[in-house]
């Protein structure tokens, strides 16, 4: 087994027990669940659980996937050397961060779901090259569409900022 898929395997077990354990053990004394729960999608442990599966289920694939046998005995993709982890992945994780703290304080201005289109373009425009047809209404269209799902369905209320007295 080469050293690249060795360190595939490990970082997908270390992710499948991490979050095994937060799931197991840390969540059920963490969060505090309320008996009258209407439905069990609002109940304040399963949202996080589904995020705990979803993290463990990708572990697994990690792993899982350096024990298909490949054909050349090579990496299953190969990588584009312009591509490579030295190659700006440090700037591009800085440059997340810094998106990430500039949703934070954009939040009570703008409230949510502004903030949360600001972000989505901010990150689209991290990628190589957006495709704007496909990459603006996806950063206007998906944050609006989780604004009105939470407000009007799930009746949760989400931070508007300067919008609180239009709506």
């Amino acid at each position: 087994m080469k050293p690249a898929a060795r360190n595939d395997m490990i970082l997908g077990g270390a992710v499948v027990v991490v979050a095994a354990a937060i799931a197991f053990v840390l969540a059920p004394h963490a969060i505090v669940r309320p008996q009258g729960t209407e439905s069990r999608a609002l109940a304040p442990d399963f949202w996080p659980l589904v995020i705990l599966g979803m993290a463990a289920l990708a572990g697994a694939v990690i792993a899982g996937t350096t024990l298909v046998r490949r054909p050349n005995g090579g990496d299953a993709v190969p990588v584009d050397p312009a591509h490579a982890a030295g190659s700006g992945a440090a700037l591009r994780v800085a440059a997340v961060f810094v998106g990430l703290v500039g949703f934070y304080f954009l939040v009570p201005l703008t409230g949510m779901a502004v903030a949360a289109i600001f972000l989505c373009l901010f990150l689209m425009c991290l990628g190589e090259r957006p495709n704007w047809l496909i990459a603006l209404p996806t950063a206007v269209l998906l944050p609006l569409a989780l604004y009105l799902f939470f407000t009007k369905v799930a009746k949760v209320p989400i931070p508007l900022g300067l919008f609180e007295t239009l709506f």
